[in-house]
């Protein structure tokens, strides 16, 4: 599952406030740094950080679904070497129980359940 895109609230809430202030003077000064030019950069530079950390996103979810391929060569690969190990020594074998698999006759077999009839 892709991770879920940043979409900024403050981001589309100061370009509609630019917007506003642009509507007053193309370069409102407030004083104290506080200038219409400066929030348009800034408001810039806050979206161009947006946009790497998507990108980001997208390149971590491209080799997500490379490990996750990689990982299901490994397990098929990881039984095809369990399965070569029972051919070649049997699944009786101490080896193929070295290997990780378990012996058919150590295994228990499921108990069926028994019905009880109730006297009625």
């Amino acid at each position: 599952m892709p991770r879920k895109k940043t979409k900024s609230a403050a981001l589309r809430r100061a370009e509609v406030r630019a917007a506003s202030l642009a509507s007053i003077d193309q370069q409102l000064d407030l004083g104290s740094g506080l200038t219409l030019p400066g929030y348009q950069d800034l408001i810039a530079a806050t979206l161009a950080l947006q946009e790497q950390y998507n990108s980001l996103l997208t390149d971590a979810d491209k080799v997500r679904v490379r490990l996750l391929q990689q990982e299901r060569a490994l397990d098929e690969h990881t039984n095809r070497m369990l399965a070569a190990v029972g051919v070649k020594y049997g699944r009786e074998s101490e080896q193929y129980e070295k290997a990780g698999g378990k012996r058919p006759s150590a295994r228990k077999s499921p108990r069926q359940a028994v019905e009880t009839m109730g006297a009625t």
